[in-house]
């Protein structure tokens, strides 16, 4: 270990991150990070309610005439599932988009289609090539890259923003400000990069990729 070490007076991080930064305290950017996602991202008692019912009736308004006014993803966890019943119990149409990349639990597509019948949620369902997407996948394990999951987050990605492109509606994420608004650049933030998986792809795979 060299002298230039230093890890947050704070949290955990260090400066394995590259990008790590600290201020005269001693705490690192990450928490910084997270405390302004906290401030801005987050909304409690009078202001979440004002604010959601805002965005929801924009969302309402926009969405009249078409089968629906919105898109969610839906992968069976606990944040999905929650956005799902949080915009349908406030009145809004959503499309469920689910991502099928080979990995599914038994509990997931139960927890899928238990919520889309409960909260009377149409469901659509993008599964991947299995044999193009596990290369990919173990292109990325072979790499060795801190951040295995890039093609499934690159798939579920694209394909929300498919369907939200084709219905003329918003994509509402089921997105955590207090557990993921502070990743490192250095360790995953490639998902939305196709050069970069096409890329570790070419390197690492064994098919061609279209």
């Amino acid at each position: 270990m060299n002298d230039r070490y230093k890890i947050c007076t704070r949290c955990v991080m260090d400066t394995s991150d590259p990008s790590i930064t600290f201020s005269e305290k001693g705490i690192c950017n990450h928490c910084e990070a997270y405390e302004k996602a906290f401030r801005t991202k987050t909304f409690f008692g009078v202001q979440q309610v004002g604010t959601w019912e805002e965005i929801f009736e924009n969302i309402k308004v926009r969405g009249q005439r078409k089968p629906y006014d919105c898109v969610i993803g839906l992968s069976g966890g606990v944040d999905s599932s929650y956005l799902a019943y949080f915009v349908k119990t406030n009145g809004l149409r959503p499309l469920a988009i689910h991502v099928d990349n080979g990995w599914n639990s038994e509990l997931a597509v139960s927890n899928i289609e238990n919520i889309c019948k409960k909260l009377e949620i149409d469901l659509r369902t993008n599964v991947l090539a299995w044999r193009e997407f596990r290369d990919i996948q173990i292109a990325f394990l072979k790499a060795s890259t801190p951040d295995a999951e890039i093609p499934s987050d690159h798939a579920i990605v694209a394909t929300l923003y498919m369907e939200s492109r084709k219905h003329g509606v918003p994509v509402l994420a089921g997105y955590n400000a207090r557990t993921e608004s502070h990743m490192p650049a250095a360790w995953s933030q490639g998902y939305f990069d196709a050069r970069y998986i096409k890329a570790i792809h070419r390197r690492f795979g064994a098919k061609v990729m279209h």
